[in-house]
């Protein structure tokens, strides 16, 4: 019999701050990495006690063990790297932490799946049909999860477009994958006033946090509707085409502006100085500073802001205003 000692909330354990996304609606999709560098033989870790199904993805070998759940022992074999454990865990499951933990979890409530598959338009989908406690070496499933650990790795938050975009693409290949391949209606790109409307709300929340819930409803498109959409009409994720559109506006307050790199970098969406520096560089091939350089000499008559004079012109949409004088 497992002495369950003093029970630790797994929440308690989560390395960063867990990402999650209502793509499928609320209860929403969370990813979350549980890290534990000793043994802790005088405590339990606990989870589950909702509906959903969970994807454990291990990082480092986990020798056999044996958890608790609904007041039933279950064994637990070794678990490799890059394994993927499935699970039901409507009942909560107490596990002694007799090993040291490193796991990416993804909690799946049936109702975001189910959801999520309506909004696809997957015909006759049930659910998604696992058994609890399937062990696999999914590919697909690793390639998200060691994405996801640079996101949580990161000391800034993941942009919640990436972070839907990415969670969307893991719903579609667990419905396909693990339900079977229903038939999905084919749909078109977005009409001229939802591409208008979509880009429109983008460009005046460069430095906000912006979700794809947001741009669907203001295009009145379910989220996966409107993501596949926006690709078949711009070619381009709604994510890259945000990333795009900061370098972009960057690249036109660098040559019209005198503010200073770092608050050009927060008026863009960056984080902070470095990564405008980084994202930019990489971007065009060209330091911010040795593009303002480049651009804002190039031609006697080039028109620039002062610095005082541009927050002046900051209008709502968060961009440049139009200088009535020009």
């Amino acid at each position: 019999m497992i002495e369950a000692g003093d029970i630790v909330d797994e929440d308690r354990l989560v390395a960063g701050t867990a990402i999650r996304s209502d793509i499928g609606g609320k209860p929403g999709i969370r990813v979350l990495r549980t890290l534990s560098d000793a043994p802790r033989p005088d405590q339990s870790l606990r989870w589950g006690g909702m509906d959903a199904h969970l994807a454990r993805l291990y990082l480092k070998t986990t020798p056999q063990s044996q958890m608790t759940q609904a007041g039933k022992l279950v064994p637990l074999p070794v678990r490799h790297p890059m394994e993927t454990v499935f699970r039901d865990i409507d009942e909560p499951c107490d596990w002694p932490m007799i090993y040291p933990l490193d796991i990416i979890s993804f909690e799946l409530p049936r109702a975001a799946i189910q959801l999520w598959a309506e909004d696809a338009n997957h015909r006759n989908f049930k659910g998604l049909v696992i058994p609890s406690g399937m062990t696999t070496a999914d590919q697909v499933i690793q390639s998200f999860g060691t994405t996801f650990v640079q996101c949580l790795e990161s000391p800034d938050p993941a942009p919640q477009l990436f972070v839907d975009f990415l969670l969307d693409g893991l719903c579609g290949y667990l419905v396909d994958r693990y339900a079977g391949r229903e038939t999905i209606l084919k749909r078109g790109g977005l009409a001229p006033w939802q591409e208008r409307r979509a880009k429109e709300i983008i460009d005046q929340n460069l430095g906000a946090r912006l979700s794809l819930r947001t741009l669907a409803e203001a295009c009145r498109l379910s989220v996966t509707h409107f993501s596949r959409a926006f690709r078949e009409t711009t070619g381009q994720t709604p994510h890259r085409w945000l990333v795009e559109r900061r370098l972009q506006r960057s690249a036109d307050l660098l040559k019209r502006t005198d503010l200073p790199l770092s608050e050009i970098a927060l008026l863009c969406g960056f984080a902070d100085h470095s990564h405008f520096t980084n994202s930019f560089t990489r971007a065009m091939r060209m330091a911010p500073a040795a593009y303002r350089r480049a651009m804002g000499r190039a031609a006697e008559d080039d028109f620039t802001y002062s610095a005082p004079t541009l927050r002046a012109l900051m209008g709502a949409r968060g961009g440049l205003a139009k200088d009535p004088d020009r």
